[in-house]
């Protein structure tokens, strides 16, 4: 699974190619609105069961709507009414970071997106240059739907994800 942004539109072509769907016309790309989050993950490569809870992801000095979707393999991050999305395998996770709020509770999560595989990366025993990073931090309102996908994040990084003492990457929600 790759890591790191994607236009879904490029990547359309790919859902209309599967026998059970019928076929976009050329028009038709153009005119449809934006994916939904099952089309989303499915362009993303993901074809397993998922979860997901809507926030807000903090972009510079404002916020953008997300659904933060976590299935068996991977973490994606759906910008709401566009056609981006951040994706991340669980082996490609550093931290995944939580903070309760008076509103609901910061994800902070940052993730490997170097071309190297990060097996390799582990064994290097050099950490992870902070250009090959990526962080994200999302405000959650607390919903039983975001305990599932914390939940199933939580479960994933602890599994596959980068252990702590293969990098140097502090906490950065306080």
């Amino acid at each position: 699974m790759a890591v790191g942004l994607f236009k879904l539109a490029r990547r359309r072509s790919a859902i209309s190619a599967r026998p059970d769907s019928a076929p976009l016309l050329l028009d038709d790309t153009h005119r449809r609105g934006p994916l939904s989050a099952h089309e989303a993950l499915r362009a993303n490569g993901d074809d397993t069961p998922f979860v997901a809870a809507h926030g807000m992801l903090r972009i510079g000095g404002g916020y953008r709507p997300v659904l933060l979707a976590a299935s068996e393999i991977a973490v994606h991050i759906i910008e709401e009414g566009r056609d981006n999305s951040a994706v991340s395998s669980y082996n490609r996770i550093i931290r995944f970071d939580l903070q309760p709020n008076n509103e609901g509770i910061e994800i902070g999560l940052c993730a490997y997106v170097g071309s190297r595989r990060t097996a390799e990366m582990v064994a290097l025993g050099g950490g992870f240059p902070a250009s090959e990073l990526a962080f994200y931090v999302l405000e959650m309102p607390r919903t039983p739907h975001l305990d599932e996908v914390i939940e199933r994040i939580q479960v994933g990084v602890d599994a596959l994800g980068v252990p702590a003492e293969a990098h140097t990457v502090s906490r950065f929600l306080y």
